[in-house]
């Protein structure tokens, strides 16, 4: 009884002014989407079932090394009218993995959800789909042409996730959008050991096919709460709410994944390890 009256709490609470601009998308109608998502000469459309390679390239600085104040950003919601988008203000970069000496720039993060929790994510990990995912898009230069780069990021059911619930709080009494202190590395933190990568689009019209993906693994977790304020939240200034926003899993068409670990990662948890067992065994 208690659980049900806090959820009911939640749904009256929410109010998210979640891309403003942009139209909104059915996702009951992905057939129906323009740009290149249906066109029978796109073959390198997104997401995909993502198959962890056997083998790894690996790299002795850490995977994701976000600069300026990616643990306290100043951020916006967007009052996207397809999912609780926010915006940065302060300037953050990184070096992309898988792009030699290539920096991109964070844009914007937004999530994906789904009706039930055991469906949300966009992409598939070795077959399994999670509760949510979340998709920190960032540019990058390549000949002068921008292009995208996304991380990905996984998330299934436990323990409320305390960045999901400042997204989801923005915005949530219909005036106030600002975010302050936004910790970006609680999601991408700079210890993150391993991430796999393959080019793709965007998943969402007009599906261009300009994407560097890079997925984590490993699952971070949002609470069964949370998933239902994403549900019930109404997204854009005088939009409506989303149960589900993911699109379905596209064809490989023959690409390949590339895995890459950082060996700095590996060395710091070794140190966690062992200083473990030395605390172990003294006490």
């Amino acid at each position: 009884m208690l659980k049900l009256f806090a959820v009911l709490i939640a749904l009256a609470k929410v109010k998210i002014s979640a891309t403003s601009g942009a139209e909104a998308i059915d996702y009951n109608k992905q057939g129906d989407w323009g740009g290149v998502c249906n066109d029978a000469g796109s073959k390198k459309q997104s997401p995909v079932d993502v198959i962890i390679p056997e083998k790894s390239a690996s790299q002795k600085e850490a995977l994701f090394n976000l600069t300026g104040n990616a643990d306290k950003a100043d951020a916006r919601n967007t009052q996207d009218k397809n999912s609780i988008k926010i915006s940065f203000k302060t300037e953050i970069d990184y070096k992309i993995p898988g792009l030699k000496e290539t920096s991109g720039q964070v844009k914007q993060l937004h999530l994906h959800w789904g009706k039930a929790d055991a469906e949300g994510s966009e992409h598939l990990l070795n077959g399994k789909r999670f509760s949510a995912e979340a998709h920190l898009v960032t540019t990058y230069t390549n000949n002068n042409i921008e292009k995208n780069a996304v991380v990905a990021r996984f998330f299934k059911v436990g323990e409320a996730n305390a960045q999901i619930q400042k997204m989801i709080d923005s915005g949530s009494d219909g005036s106030d959008l600002e975010i302050s202190e936004f910790n970006l590395t609680a999601l991408y933190p700079s210890d993150i050991s391993k991430v796999v990568i393959y080019s793709g689009s965007l998943t969402t019209p007009d599906c261009t096919e300009n994407v560097h993906w890079m997925i984590v693994p490993e699952p971070l977790t949002i609470s069964e709460l949370q998933l239902t304020s994403l549900r019930g939240a109404i997204l854009g200034e005088e939009g409506a709410a989303k149960t589900f926003n993911w699109r379905k899993k596209q064809e490989l068409n023959g690409r390949e994944f590339k895995s890459y670990t950082s060996s700095s990662s590996h060395f710091r948890m070794s140190v966690v390890v062992l200083l473990s067992a030395i605390l172990y065994a003294i006490y």
